[in-house]
């Protein structure tokens, strides 16, 4: 029985060693500047990293976790991300072409709607940085 505990423990950190060499996910839309009001928020993406910035302009990077296309639509994206102190990103991006932020006549191509650690959500528009 010792052997058998043994073996089992080994085969659990092998597993683990094994789950922890994760391949980078990268943004298929290249790098987006994200926004909006009520209140002012950011959402920086650019590579493997998703930026927020607070009202107080505070920076709070993400590295992205997953990144998934919508079945049937080639013009929505889910990503997810992880800070380092635990906290969890998810956020979607359309593509629709018609987002505004109501303070402007600024016509947007992306919608965003951004959740941050299941405890706010925010809703914005992007555009793509080149």
């Amino acid at each position: 029985m010792a052997g058998f505990c043994r073996s089992l423990s080994l085969v659990g950190l092998l597993s683990l060693s094994f789950s922890s060499v994760a391949q980078e996910v990268v943004s298929p839309l290249e790098t987006l500047d994200c926004g909006g009001l009520e209140p002012h928020w950011g959402l920086e993406v650019d590579g493997n990293t998703a930026t927020v910035i607070d009202m107080d302009m505070k920076e709070i990077p993400y590295v992205l976790t997953a990144v998934n296309s919508t079945s049937g639509y080639r013009n929505h994206w889910f990503y997810s991300a992880q800070e380092k102190g635990g906290k969890h990103l998810s956020f979607t991006i359309e593509s629709s072409g018609q987002c505004g932020d109501s303070m402007s006549d600024f016509n947007y191509q992306y919608k965003v709607l951004l959740n941050v650690n299941d405890e706010e959500a925010f809703l914005g528009c992007c555009n793509r940085i080149k």
